[in-house]
């Protein structure tokens, strides 16, 4: 080999080194104008969703009722308005105008919102009705929690409904029921319900974790098994969702939504629009978390919140930014935001390539595949 060859490969291997860091330098200088940004959080700390049948608490120590909304719920959540106002700072006003709300039916993530609100956009003197009151009145959208195909997971869908009994029914399924035969007989026998699978197991540790969270009684048989009843609650929704096809019909709708709002914004449609926000459930964060193969097998708790950044660079590249809030003490208001990068994507990830990646999992007829027939 002369040295003139080597010279030219050597060369040559700088200018392609020189060009490659133009364009990372290049893509980052692009990410520079937000946009939009789209905000997912599940509601506050609530009660139990239900009691099992020796429980030795009664309903009556819960005001609200169960799967309600508490008062630290509703602190979790205000707090979080206060967190996301001081991040956007700068890129919002205080003028409501530039935001649009969408909430789950339930009553535990409508009140959540207007928390959310209460202190998001607490009203400056422009907007204040009474010199005595420090709130505002917003919109917040809902529809029916039996046909929210975007918010609610528990919305009819025959299909689902089909294929959550074939992944309990499938050998994988049944390898891990099998695995946890031992402490789903014992906590049958203890609690008076059947313990059968990770959907079962799932409500009955929802209780005993809220239960003890608030210092109530909890039986002595409880902590036999407590640790490996939660690992089970913390795979539970790993498996729920296992398949393509629960991903395709429960989190292909609202990721589908997130992107045409994104492109909706891109095209001139939503020019007021800064701030889309979506209130839900853990299941729904984690759907979405799924669909992109980062879920880290570990339950979204209380407000844990997903933010959708959308820029648009210099050269007209449009690219998305996802940050994920996952704090167990929310209340505290000092959240790191964690950035979340989907397999071959940097932080700022390009809005074609983050499109294609969730496309396979967009319904092109939501009730015709979920068997829905009118």
């Amino acid at each position: 080999i002369s040295f003139e060859f080597i010279m030219i490969i050597r060369w040559t291997f700088f200018v392609l080194l020189i060009v490659l860091m133009t364009q990372e330098d290049a893509a980052d200088k692009e990410c520079k104008e937000l946009l939009l940004v789209q905000v997912l959080f599940r509601h506050g700390d609530r009660s139990p969703l239900r009691l099992y049948p020796t429980d030795p608490n009664p309903v009556s120590i819960w005001p609200g009722g169960l799967g309600a909304l508490t008062k630290l719920g509703k602190l979790q959540l205000y707090v979080l308005g206060q967190q996301l106002r001081y991040m956007y700072k700068e890129f919002l006003t205080t003028n409501p105008i530039e935001i649009n709300v969408n909430s789950s039916e339930y009553d535990r993530c409508l009140e959540s919102t207007e928390s959310f609100l209460a202190s998001f956009y607490a009203p400056t003197d422009e907007f204040k009705f009474s010199r005595n009151v420090d709130w505002q009145p917003l919109p917040v959208h809902s529809v029916p929690k039996e046909i929210d195909k975007d918010l609610d997971t528990g919305s009819f869908c025959p299909t689902t409904d089909a294929e959550e009994k074939r992944i309990i029914n499938s050998p994988d399924g049944q390898a891990y029921i099998a695995k946890h035969k031992e402490m789903f007989d014992y906590l049958t026998f203890y609690s008076g319900t059947p313990i059968t699978d990770w959907i079962t197991a799932y409500y009955l540790f929802d209780t005993l974790f809220v239960e003890n969270k608030y210092n109530l009684t909890i039986p002595v048989w409880a902590h036999k098994y407590w640790d490996e009843l939660q690992e089970v609650y913390d795979e539970s929704y790993y498996w729920w969702y296992k398949s393509y096809l629960m991903k395709r019909l429960r989190g292909g709708p609202l990721m589908k939504k997130l992107i045409e709002i994104m492109n909706e914004k891109i095209d001139g449609e939503l020019p007021d629009l800064k701030f889309q926000i979506f209130s839900t459930h853990d299941d729904n964060l984690a759907l979405l978390l799924e669909i992109f193969d980062i879920f880290p097998l570990k339950l979204p708790p209380y407000a844990s919140t997903l933010l959708f950044e959308l820029y648009r660079g210099t050269y007209n590249a449009n690219f998305v930014r996802l940050l994920y809030l996952n704090s167990t003490e929310p209340e505290l208001g000092n959240q790191t935001p964690h950035i979340l990068k989907l397999h071959g994507c940097e932080e700022y990830c390009p809005l074609e390539f983050f499109t294609k990646s969730a496309q396979p999992f967009f319904p092109v007829n939501w009730e015709e595949e979920c068997g829905i027939t009118r």
